[in-house]
């Protein structure tokens, strides 16, 4: 006789194994000319680290990342991540041409989404990168698909393209470090001497007019760390993205760098856009650095079509400090 309790049993027994079949992720390494045993690497790690992150997110657990042979600093971006909110992966069977990258190979275009306690979800795109062994170093998110593509596209030669690479590389670890609250990056990343300038709306009534005006207010490095490390600490959520990317190389020093983009941000209590520019020195390509940082508030921005020179010019002409 069949009871109602096994009838019971079984039916969830098979529930228990659809709900591991969705979570597990496949990762196979098509093309890109890998090495067979690195190929193999990257398919195991891969695939276990979006596992992993599939069935805690349905388990409403943390990440068991060690288990997932993944380095010390992957853990601890995936950490970071999981702070922010937790997340899973949207596929699964990837199937990807690992990119050859200066320190080993990139996996792109991954789909995850991100879900907040309020309910609210956000989707974003991921990448893997690993080393010339296939061991994962390192998850980021990355900018749109269509913005790498045409920034990678602008390079000329060989060497144009490895440093445009180069700076996509440090613009997604840039922008990812805002998200995962990652102020030890961003300490590093700028120069001791860094100029920080921040503009700031103003608005005044005259005679029922209303004036805006846009001042600008200069920071050193550790002004603005500090600043930023509070900022993190009373926010759960920090959520940056960037789009329209345009870099610009200055015509006399090879390795330094202007990027403008265009940024959202948003916090748990404040939301703005505008226009970021980034002074880039790539003389030392294992650890670049930050000159100069300067934000313009605002829709819109008069993107300039002249030289690097130009550029400076039109953001540092005309600055009221105080």
């Amino acid at each position: 006789m069949n009871h109602p309790f096994r009838k019971y049993l079984l039916l969830w027994g098979l529930l228990l194994v659809a709900a591991t079949v969705a979570a597990h992720v496949r990762v196979t390494v098509q093309g890109g000319a890998v090495p067979t045993a690195t190929a193999r690497n990257i398919e195991k790690q891969a695939s276990a680290l979006l596992t992993e992150l599939n069935v805690s997110y349905a388990d409403h657990s943390q990440p068991r990342l060690t288990a997932a042979g993944v380095s010390e600093s992957a853990q601890r971006q995936v950490a970071n991540l999981w702070r922010y909110a937790p997340f899973h992966c949207l596929s699964e069977e990837i199937v990807r041409s690992p990119l050859l990258t200066s320190s080993g190979y990139q996996v792109r275009d991954i789909a995850i989404e991100f879900v907040h306690a309020d309910g609210t979800s956000e989707f974003q795109e991921g990448i893997l990168n690993f080393d010339r062994e296939g061991n994962l170093q390192s998850m980021r998110l990355t900018l749109p698909r269509h913005m790498v593509s045409q920034l990678l596209h602008s390079g000329d030669s060989l060497r144009d393209r490895a440093r445009l690479e180069l700076i996509l590389d440090y613009l997604e670890r840039y922008r990812t470090a805002y998200n995962e609250k990652d102020i030890l990056f961003l300490n590093q990343v700028y120069s001791d001497d860094a100029l920080i300038i921040i503009g700031q709306v103003i608005e005044t009534v005259t005679d029922k007019m209303r004036f805006r005006d846009c001042v600008y207010v200069t920071r050193t490095k550790q002004e603005y760390i500090r600043r930023l490390s509070e900022v993190f600490r009373q926010n759960k959520r920090i959520q940056v993205d960037f789009d329209h990317v345009r870099v610009l190389i200055h015509p006399a020093q090879a390795d330094y760098y202007g990027v403008l983009l265009h940024q959202s941000y948003s916090t748990d209590t404040d939301r703005d856009e505008g226009y970021l520019f980034l002074f880039w020195d790539f003389r030392d390509t294992a650890r670049p650095m930050i000159h100069v940082r300067r934000w313009e508030p605002g829709e819109t921005f008069r993107v300039p079509d002249g030289s690097f020179d130009d550029a400076l010019d039109n953001f540092m002409s005309d600055i009221r400090f105080h």
